[in-house]
């Protein structure tokens, strides 16, 4: 069976956690696969490995456009940015 292609972004970034009032290192990969026009997301904290901070959910596009979302109530702000970074345009969700 061939494998789809896809692209990945990661990043990993020192977010402010309100709730610790401290600094997180957090990891973000974002994947898009452009003959499905679909992508997935997935983020977590270093600190547990993702038992305190982890998210992932789906990207739905069309024309590049993404459109729909789920698994989480609003996409984190570098899940938006890593979408942009892969040429994909974002605007009905900011």
């Amino acid at each position: 069976m061939k494998e789809e292609k896809k692209i990945t972004k990661r990043v990993t970034r020192e977010v402010y956690d309100p709730y610790s009032e401290e600094n997180r290192t957090m990891h973000y990969e974002v994947s898009f696969i452009p003959s499905k026009s679909y992508g997935f997301f997935e983020y977590y904290d270093d600190l547990s490995g993702g038992e305190y901070i982890h998210a992932e959910g789906g990207l739905w596009f069309e024309d590049r456009k993404c459109v729909d979302y789920d698994g989480v109530y609003q996409l984190d702000d570098i899940v938006i940015e890593l979408c942009q970074d892969m040429g994909l345009d974002m605007s009905e969700i900011e």
